[in-house]
């Protein structure tokens, strides 16, 4: 049989480790909706940035002959930024303002005339009749 002190001293320890668990509970809680909402705010921090990105490249394609190219060929611009890596789209600006072919690049544009099969004297031939084949692609289905 059991003394009553033996009783009461159960009693006390079961609500101690009832009461610390709740308090554990607690604290594992808050850390995993502060984790929720910090993984939140690093995602719409980082869709703003992209968005941002992006449209810098676009603004930056529209200074350049590469993006009257864009347009005589039919390539949209905007699906065009978001669908292409950045890198390789920094290279082909790159390979645009470092061009030496400007003079027959504008006579094209000017002669509005333009197809992915006609320019070969474009640095970005290769890649804009890859990106108009894909482009074309995408809009058949």
């Amino acid at each position: 049989m059991c003394s009553p002190y033996t009783h009461s001293w159960t009693h006390i320890e079961s609500s101690n480790m009832s009461t610390l668990s709740f308090i554990i509970l607690g604290i594992l809680s808050a850390s995993l909706a502060y984790y929720v909402i910090m993984l939140a705010v690093r995602i719409r921090n980082n869709v703003m940035t992209g968005i941002s990105y992006h449209d810098a490249l676009l603004s930056q394609l529209s200074e350049l002959r590469m993006g009257r190219m864009m347009t005589a060929l039919g390539i949209n611009k905007e699906r065009y930024v978001h669908q292409e890596s950045g890198l390789d789209i920094d290279a082909q600006m790159r390979r645009c303002v470092a061009c030496d072919n400007t003079a027959e690049c504008d006579d094209r544009l000017a002669e509005d005339n333009v197809t992915p099969d006609s320019i070969d004297f474009c640095k970005n031939e290769a890649a804009f009749q890859s990106v108009s084949h894909k482009h074309n692609l995408s809009d058949d289905r």
